[in-house]
């Protein structure tokens, strides 16, 4: 039985982001802990949902928006999260957004982790 192979990460980032769920979180270093911001969910062709909190696979109130991706970067351009960009890489097998406000005196990282 032949078993087809997994696209290489090249593929999938000439692709843009992978869909499905991602976990958005940040260090807090007054805690030294990681704490979940956010919930994001990618989309085919270019739409993505966003919402503060996600009971499993499902998103609480999410709000919709749009976005484009290149090979190595995403652009949110409508929605919640219009006035941030997303750098693609991956933690270890899993896909991951690193988002920044488009803003430079704000500019802090939110990384989103492919649930």
């Amino acid at each position: 039985m032949l078993v087809p192979a997994a696209p290489s990460f090249a593929a999938e980032r000439r692709a843009g982001p992978a869909t499905g769920m991602y976990a958005c979180v940040t260090y807090n270093s007054g805690t030294g802990l990681l704490e979940t911001k956010s919930n994001l969910k990618i989309s085919p062709r270019g739409k993505y949902q966003y919402a503060r909190f996600a009971r499993g696979t499902r998103l609480v109130e999410p709000k919709p928006g749009t976005y484009s991706a290149t090979a190595r970067k995403v652009v949110f351009k409508t929605g919640p999260m219009k006035t941030r960009y997303g750098k693609l890489s991956r933690t270890g097998s899993t896909p991951t957004i690193s988002v920044f406000t488009k803003k430079p005196d704000r500019d802090t990282a939110i990384d989103c982790y492919r649930q």
